[in-house]
């Protein structure tokens, strides 16, 4: 919190009034097994229904049951499908502590109790409470790279030491209730009751964006630009303009006659003089022939008689 009140203290305030419990994950509960502080649930849900967004209340109500009821049969189907006795996301992240546990040091204490250094760390490991000084074992509820490193020193079934909440009976469990099927709208008990409206359109400037968001109450929803002041056309103050001006006008400036400005180049200058005299040559030339009305002859092809 130090930190965080040196680089903002505005930060540092909004946080101080939220519990720990909800941003910090050393307050966290291990009842959940997840160490997500992200809103990514509610963003994959949102993007979910960009399609059944703009439709009536009944529609889009009826297409949310439609998703979730097809949604968990395939989840059922897949996990019927599958052998073994964790999901296949135990299985991703055992790689890749096999390969991080390489480069942490055992030291043993008791059966069941290991010093582990990793990366300028010491921290100590329980294998029959299932605890780690990182507390990332008791937060996920599986192995941390520490505790996988002592783990495999003992010779041991790196599955034990999982939470049964990543596996494969857990998840059918969670995918179990199933969503009966609907008739339409025109099999519907009539109730008598009026039918709900929908609320009146109320149609916003601009193209309407279908990825908004609830701002919280802090957050502005007008975008602040800065305000350029005016520039008088008569004395070339500012805050005023031609109209109210009160002060006598300036000495007028000399307009820019465009194009490149001088330069100094040698080479520059060269190639624009060898370009004039060309010019030049070819407007003499073209004065002989008008005259004379046959073609000029140059110093170098004339003949002596």
């Amino acid at each position: 919190m130090e930190r965080i009140k040196y680089l903002s203290e505005g930060a540092y305030n909004y946080l101080n009034r939220i519990a720990p419990r909800h941003w910090s994950r050393h307050a966290f509960s291990t009842n959940c097994k997840s160490s997500m502080i992200l809103n990514n649930l509610c963003e994959t849900f949102n993007s979910v229904l960009k399609d059944a967004r703009d439709k009536p209340i009944l529609t889009h109500m009826e297409w949310m049951r439609r998703y979730v009821m097809k949604r968990n049969f395939e989840k059922r189907e897949g996990a019927d499908k599958y052998e073994g006795k964790f999901m296949p996301h135990i299985t991703k992240c055992f790689k890749i502590l096999f390969i991080e546990s390489r480069y942490a040091k055992v030291h043993s204490s008791i059966s069941t109790d290991f010093e582990v250094d990793y990366k300028g760390g010491s921290f100590t490991v329980n294998l029959v409470e299932h605890k780690c000084i990182c507390f990332h074992w008791e937060l996920t509820g599986i192995p941390c790279i520490h505790a996988m490193a002592c783990i495999l020193k003992q010779r041991l079934n790196p599955e034990d030491f999982v939470d049964e909440a990543y596996s494969r009976e857990k998840y059918l469990m969670a995918y179990s209730p199933a969503i009966k099927p609907m008739p339409g709208v025109s099999h519907w008990d009539q109730t008598g009751l009026d039918e709900p409206l929908p609320p009146l359109l109320r149609r916003m400037p601009g193209r309407p964006s279908k990825k908004k968001r609830r701002k919280e109450a802090d957050e502005s929803t007008q975008v602040k630009r800065t305000k350029k002041s005016n520039k008088c056309g008569n004395c070339g103050g500012l805050g005023h303009n031609t109209k109210t001006c009160k002060n006598p006008p300036s000495s007028p400036k000399q307009r820019n006659k465009g194009g490149r400005p001088p330069t100094n180049n040698p080479w520059v200058n060269a190639s624009k003089g060898r370009t004039q005299h060309k010019r030049a040559t070819r407007t003499h030339d073209e004065a002989i022939l008008s005259q004379t009305g046959s073609q000029p002859c140059s110093a170098s092809t004339t003949q002596p008689l």
